[in-house]
């Protein structure tokens, strides 16, 4: 009975041998475990404070983005404002351009003929005619296509005055010769 009992004993010894190697490996394996979860509990709380700081930078961005937007839109309207006084300011300075350039061009040839002593040139409607300041406004209204035109007293002298503001490059003019008017 004895020997049957020390085998007992070295039976139970040996199982607890087992049992304590098994204890030891599961606390080892407890313990990578309980690390892990540490480990992964730690990387989730840095994940969720990145995903808390990427959700208020997007945020701050979509607001800086309507901003922007907003600045934008207002930029434009003020420049396209600004294009359409400039286009309108520019239409004027083109008319009054022309307005000066088609009396300057009257005062040349005038220069011009004086110059080269053309006989029959009479001048402008305004050197030919005489008219009250109150019906200048109507008279040069209907008669805006002939506003610059010049008269001159025959062929002859519309020929010369041709050649002069030709050879002076003085663009187009309309030369009426009386003499022909006279006629019709």
């Amino acid at each position: 009975m004895l020997s049957d009992s020390n085998a007992k004993k070295s039976v139970l010894n040996e199982k607890i041998s087992n049992n304590q190697k098994k204890k030891t490996e599961t606390e080892t394996v407890v313990n990578l475990i309980s690390k892990s979860v540490y480990e992964l509990e730690s990387l989730k709380s840095g994940q969720e404070e990145s995903l808390t700081y990427l959700h208020d930078s997007n945020s701050k961005l979509a607001t800086r983005r309507a901003q922007i937007e907003s600045e934008l839109s207002k930029a434009v309207d003020i420049l396209t404002k600004a294009t359409q006084q400039v286009i309108k300011h520019e239409s004027k300075v083109e008319a009054a351009k022309e307005i000066t350039s088609k009396q300057n061009v009257q005062a040349k040839i005038k220069s011009i003929v004086d110059e080269n002593s053309v006989p029959g040139y009479l001048g402008g409607i305004k050197d030919v005619f005489n008219y009250s300041d109150k019906h200048k406004t109507a008279l040069e209204a209907a008669s805006k296509r002939w506003s610059n035109a010049i008269f001159v007293e025959d062929m002859s002298s519309l020929f010369k005055v041709v050649t002069l503001i030709k050879q002076h490059k003085l663009g187009r003019v309309a030369l009426i010769p009386l003499s022909d008017v006279i006629d019709f």
